[in-house]
């Protein structure tokens, strides 16, 4: 209901209704399969899946938790010391699983990957391919404070304020192979489905 009364408002001057929500990243699986029948009653829908490289990404997320976390201030003198804790665990949250995330919406709606590097670095036509997929031309992308990789240094967009105040921390070379030894698991699996590695 809320999207089809969203889109009768809109119709005379949008082609689309769209939702942007991060938290629709995670939405499970079975309720996705529960959804979708409704939903494509109403619309073509086309999901939009943004990735970054994995073990940047990840770090941004704990660095945003340890930020926010007295008793992990407490426990861990550095965010990058709370990253490399956690990463040694091997308890991967649920946004790193780029290649489950993909098939669960996949599985029920038109779906593209799009690799945040690639599309705000202008490489292997990745807004040529978006903009076919939503038959759609931009005239500009919105900004991105984590393209290129600034780290704290990143540009104080205020439209994208999470971006930029997330990194406590700049990433050394040695911090990045930490990562991605130990985020392997999900760099192959990104390669065994869709056969490339544009994060190495």
């Amino acid at each position: 209901m809320y999207y089809t009364r969203h889109y009768d408002r809109i119709k005379h001057e949008y082609k689309y209704v769209s939702d942007f929500s991060n938290s629709n990243a995670n939405l499970p699986r079975h309720f996705l399969a529960k959804i979708a029948p409704t939903l494509k009653k109403h619309f073509d829908i086309k999901v939009l899946k943004i990735f970054r490289d994995p073990t940047r990404r990840l770090y941004s997320e704990m660095s945003q938790i340890y930020q926010d976390s007295k008793e992990l201030q407490n426990s861990y003198s550095t965010s990058k010391e709370y990253w490399r804790s956690y990463l040694k665990k091997g308890e991967i949250t649920p946004n790193s699983d780029y290649v489950g995330s993909f098939k669960s919406f996949n599985e029920h709606f038109s779906t593209i990957s799009i690799i945040s590097e690639e599309l705000w670095g202008g490489k292997n036509n990745a807004q040529e391919n978006l903009e076919k997929f939503l038959d759609f031309k931009f005239e500009k992308l919105w900004p991105n404070a984590y393209f290129p990789e600034m780290g704290t240094k990143a540009p104080h967009y205020e439209a994208v304020k999470d971006q930029w105040s997330s990194d406590l921390e700049d990433l050394t070379e040695e911090d990045l192979e930490f990562g991605r030894k130990h985020l392997a698991k999900y760099y192959d699996e990104w390669y065994n489905y869709f056969g490339t590695m544009p994060w190495r």
